[in-house]
């Protein structure tokens, strides 16, 4: 084989590699949960009275802000359960992209 066609060979073959490929993080989901119940338990004890705050408050934003987030992390989780942590989530190449969610290739 020449060099020629050596370098053919090695860019057809750095063709087929993906250009970015994105894994899901399961330090980042449990960072994300983490942070979400923190603020989680730290407005609720605002709505309850436990912590004062500077200025007088009724509780009730707080209170509702506290159950938005649980909300969130319970769809948050929801979403979790349903991806796939051994397979990337989107790989984007030179064909396309694909991805778990995608039914197809995207050219």
């Amino acid at each position: 084989m020449t060099d020629d066609q050596s370098s053919i060979a090695n860019r057809d073959q750095s063709a087929t590699q993906p250009v970015l490929v994105l894994r899901p993080s399961t330090r980042a989901l449990f960072g994300f949960i983490c942070v979400m119940a923190i603020f989680f338990v730290y407005l609720s004890l605002i709505a309850v009275g436990q912590i004062e705050m500077s200025r007088p408050t009724s509780g009730v934003g707080e209170g509702l802000f506290a159950i938005l987030f649980v909300v969130i992390i319970v769809f948050v989780l929801a979403k979790a359960r349903q991806v796939d942590f051994t397979k990337p989530i989107m790989v984007i190449g030179p064909d396309g992209i694909t991805g778990q969610k995608l039914p197809k290739l995207i050219p």
